[in-house]
């Protein structure tokens, strides 16, 4: 990372700041739906509990701070869209009606990935400056169709996206299933990323739902290499993925059994690159 990110959170203002939501579901009514496919990511601090009976609440403040203006700064430049704040840490999602699930899955890994790093190397630092631990964080994500709702009555509302990528990237991302400094993500992601970038670890499951057995494939996205890589050459890697989205729609039109979640067509060019912009 050339420029000194460090005084990282100075470039964007307000104005420059989405508002919680997704733009094109943030108007449904409670009990309105819509049916689409997303990439879902929730990026969690480790040991606030803990860290908050050892600080002062205005520490403690600083240190969720820190994690919440750099995603907010991370995920708008990366294509994405922040959903909540969860108090300890952050959801968001990737994916829109313009752009194909191949943009959303790169920019989901790219911002992921490279969100991690700045934490580790600009965000950390800084905390160290002003007399504080560092912070740890994990994360976990997945592909998927989801069901973007209004849950609650009348004002008293708010945007969900339902469907098995949310509720399991939410699991992934908690301490019972991914150590800090880990990104745990779903099968139906881990289909998109190269091999050199994940690791297969236990499934999640099996569980019984209404006499039924579900499980799920779950691997380790190793985000450290990947930001490397996304730095070094963004559009070679991007390529990469591109190639295993191709492959799948000709084993697909091949008539192959194998479970593919389909990317949408767009010709839209793809994520603007992190590497250029302010925060890195």
């Amino acid at each position: 990372m050339e420029k000194s990110a460090g005084r990282a959170l100075d470039s964007l203002g307000a104005g420059g700041v989405a508002a919680l939501g997704h733009p094109e579901y943030i108007s449904l009514q409670a009990g309105e739906s819509r049916v689409a496919n997303a990439v879902v990511a929730f990026v969690d601090i480790r040991g606030v509990t803990k860290l908050s009976f050892a600080l002062e609440s205005e520490e403690l403040l600083k240190v969720i701070q820190a994690l919440t203006e750099a995603s907010i700064r991370a995920i708008n430049e990366g294509g994405g869209y922040l959903g909540e704040f969860t108090g300890d840490g952050v959801m968001a999602y990737f994916g829109d009606s313009s752009v194909s699930d191949e943009e959303a899955t790169l920019a989901a890994l790219e911002t992921t990935s490279l969100l991690f790093k700045s934490v580790d190397e600009i965000v950390n630092p800084e905390l160290k400056e002003n007399g504080l631990d560092p912070m740890r964080i994990a994360a976990g994500m997945e592909f998927g169709e989801v069901l973007w709702s209004r849950i609650g009555v009348g004002e008293i509302s708010q945007l969900k996206p339902i469907g098995t990528a949310t509720f399991l990237a939410g699991k992934l991302s908690q301490s019972g299933f991914t150590n800090s400094w880990e990104c745990k993500v779903g099968a139906d992601l881990a289909q998109w990323v190269p091999d050199e970038y994940k690791t297969k670890v236990k499934q999640y499951g099996p569980v019984t739902v209404n006499a039924e057995q579900f499980s799920r494939e779950l691997f380790l996205f190793n985000w450290r290499q990947f930001a490397a890589d996304t730095l070094a050459n963004q559009g070679l890697l991007e390529d990469r993925i591109r190639k295993r989205f191709a492959s799948a729609a000709t084993l697909q039109a091949a008539g192959s059994t194998t479970r593919i979640v389909m990317p949408s067509t767009s010709g839209k060019s793809g994520p603007r690159p992190l590497k250029d912009q302010p925060f890195f």
